[in-house]
């Protein structure tokens, strides 16, 4: 379990895609500690990777 120090509490992340339609694509989860930049990165190369019609993302929200 890792530590979120911006909210103070200790957890996971989770980080989902999902498709025009909110079916689930992907989802990973993750120590709080870890930065969310890095691990979006990762799940939108390894999905563009399995998945080359993939073509772009558009981001809402941060933790």
């Amino acid at each position: 379990m890792g530590y979120n120090a911006g909210k103070k509490i200790k957890g996971r992340k989770r980080f989902t895609l999902v498709d025009t339609f909110g079916l689930l694509i992907a989802v990973k989860v993750v120590a709080a500690s870890t930065p969310e930049r890095d691990e979006a990165k990762q799940l939108l190369g390894k999905v563009h990777q399995e998945r080359q019609r993939l073509t772009f993302s558009i981001t809402f929200q941060r933790f």
